[in-house]
């Protein structure tokens, strides 16, 4: 039986058509496509597509499942339409969504489908509902933007005030501010050196909290000799209250009654005037008797001479 041979035609024929597949293959490896699964063409509608390119990844829930087959123009309705090809063995309910992100820092556009609760599933060739979620720069900027404006009133504020600052701290304030503070210098010494003599005296401080301690605990023992001396004391007060002093103011005023009576020898002799005449006469005749014996001593004075 006779070889099969090919002539060099044919090998040079059947050489390039291996490579054309194999770079066919390779182009779309590395464009994300994979030749040997099969796909389902789904389409979107978005109004503006920034960052969003061909073979840019669609992702479901986190993982890969195809890529952007193609993105046309519309004129009439001045919209894009954006060719997802995302791979058969995922099923897509009528209701999920897809929406353009920002995948990574960077700023690259992805598709990630939202999958819906939706019974119906999507045939190869519907139209998925779509959604746009602001790239993260937009997104940063648009927080920033704000704060922008705030920095840029707080700083014309602070301008005011130190522009009103500096007019209200002429040079007569200026002085008066030193001054003041060479005082709080001075007051802060005060204070430290009061610090230092608190220092040298705590150990006389230490000595007579503990002489109060010791006072006190003194006190605290003595305490039933204290109760037993009170006691006395209300018992002297209790005899003292118990005692016949009204007796004995029966008796003195018993006594003054019969003193200012006249009938009694007191009474007579302080309620009558004859003790006090015949007083007096014995004091006129004393005095008669000295003032004679004072002019004429010999009628009342015998002197003899042995």
């Amino acid at each position: 039986m006779e070889k099969f041979r090919l002539t060099r035609m044919q090998a040079i024929g059947l050489f390039v058509l291996l490579t054309l597949i194999a770079t066919f293959a390779v182009i779309n490896f590395l464009r994300g496509e994979d030749i040997f699964n099969r796909s389902n063409s789904y389409y979107a509608v978005y109004d503006q597509v920034d960052g969003l390119t061909v073979t840019g990844p669609v992702y479901l829930r986190g993982y890969k499942v195809g890529m952007v087959e193609d993105i046309t123009y519309n004129p009439q309705q001045n919209n894009f339409e954006v060719e997802l090809k995302v791979k058969s063995q995922f099923e897509i309910p009528a209701n999920s969504t897809a929406e353009v992100y920002s995948a990574d820092i960077m700023g690259a556009r992805a598709v990630r489908i939202n999958i819906g609760d939706s019974e119906q599933i999507l045939e190869s060739g519907d139209t998925l509902a779509s959604a746009i979620q602001a790239d993260m720069i937009s997104t940063v900027m648009g927080q920033i933007e704000p704060l922008k404006e705030q920095a840029v009133e707080l700083m014309a504020t602070m301008n005011r005030t130190l522009e009103s600052v500096d007019k209200l701290l002429d040079s007569t304030s200026r002085a008066e501010i030193q001054s003041s503070l060479k005082h709080l210098n001075s007051t802060l010494a005060n204070a430290a050196s009061l610090s230092r003599t608190l220092d040298n005296i705590s150990p006389e401080l230490v000595e007579i909290v503990k002489n109060l301690e010791v006072l006190s605990k003194g006190l605290g023992e003595s305490t039933d000799e204290i109760k037993g001396s009170l006691e006395n004391v209300n018992a002297i007060t209790s005899s003292l209250s118990k005692a016949e002093l009204d007796k004995t103011i029966e008796s003195l005023r018993n006594l003054s009654e019969k003193l200012q009576d006249p009938n009694g020898s007191v009474g007579k002799l302080l309620s009558t005037d004859s003790l006090h005449n015949a007083v007096n006469t014995l004091i006129n005749d004393v005095d008669k008797l000295v003032k004679g014996i004072s002019e004429n001593p010999k009628k009342y004075i015998k002197v003899s001479v042995f």
